[in-house]
């Protein structure tokens, strides 16, 4: 799920690694375990240092991210075909 001790130099892969300090600026590694504690998902920190779910079900998070977004209005459409995606102002 996360690190307890995040250096973004060691732990992304991608290529913008230089928006990521902006990023996590606003919300970072701890605050990502606080918000599951205030949602009552309970975390745990493995010697390594990586974060992960104290019951190792990504259903509980998976989850609560859905019933979190459905309740902020957000629409799911699965199994969907795309088409086509554009942007517009």
């Amino acid at each position: 799920m996360t690190n307890n001790d995040l250096d973004l130099t060691r732990d992304y892969i991608g290529e913008n690694i230089k928006r990521l300090p902006s990023i996590f600026h606003v919300f970072n590694n701890h605050d990502m375990i606080d918000f599951l504690a205030s949602h009552g998902i309970e975390t745990i920190v493995e010697d390594r240092g990586r974060v992960l779910l104290k019951s190792g079900k990504a259903k509980q998070l998976r989850d609560l991210l859905v019933n979190l977004a459905t309740a902020h209005g957000v629409e799911f459409f699965l199994e969907q075909n795309i088409v086509k995606v554009e942007h517009t102002d």
